[in-house]
């Protein structure tokens, strides 16, 4: 699997669980520690992407992602932004990955994740605003992850079953 060109910003991943292959115990794995700055530029970091369709997300160390300003590339990633968000985003996001080329190899199953994000989903939730939401998945899905690097690229794929909704992460 090859990380895509373009991509949305659902929010930074915070933990995900996931289970190696060949081993029976599963492992938790925190990717934003608690009180770390929200910030694009902070190491450690990571970001939950998504491509357009939903059926792939991403967790990307955001020191290796370069955010920069305008319409994102296609109508389908404009239109899974706003059905992720429910509003109308003021300044969209066009992801470039300088290193996408890199490869992911299947290393396991992913059995949960939890994320914050400041999508539009509760009484109270706005724009700016980054809640904490988790989602353990009822099958878990195909995890991969490019061992060659540090901080690590991790990727998730459920097939064709879209796993990211205008309600969430679903699955």
């Amino acid at each position: 699997m090859k990380v895509l060109k373009s991509l949305v910003f659902l929010g930074f991943a915070y933990e995900i669980v996931w289970r190696e292959s060949t081993r029976y115990q599963r492992e938790r794995i925190t990717m934003f520690p608690l009180n770390t700055e929200m910030r694009f530029t902070k190491m450690g970091v990571y970001g939950l992407f998504s491509n357009g369709p939903g059926t792939k997300i991403f967790f990307l160390p955001l020191d290796r992602v370069n955010v920069e300003s305008g319409a994102l590339a296609s109508a389908e990633l404009e239109r899974m932004s706003k059905r992720w968000s429910h509003y109308a985003p003021g300044m969209t996001l066009r992801i470039n990955i300088p290193d996408r080329a890199v490869d992911l190899e299947p290393i396991g199953r992913l059995y949960s994740t939890e994320y914050t994000s400041d999508k539009i989903d509760r009484p109270g939730d706005r724009q700016g605003r980054f809640s904490l939401y988790s989602h353990r998945f009822k099958r878990p899905i195909d995890l991969y992850a490019d061992r060659k690097t540090k901080p690590r690229v991790w990727a998730a794929q459920s097939g064709a079953r879209r796993i990211v909704t205008s309600g969430g992460l679903v699955g």
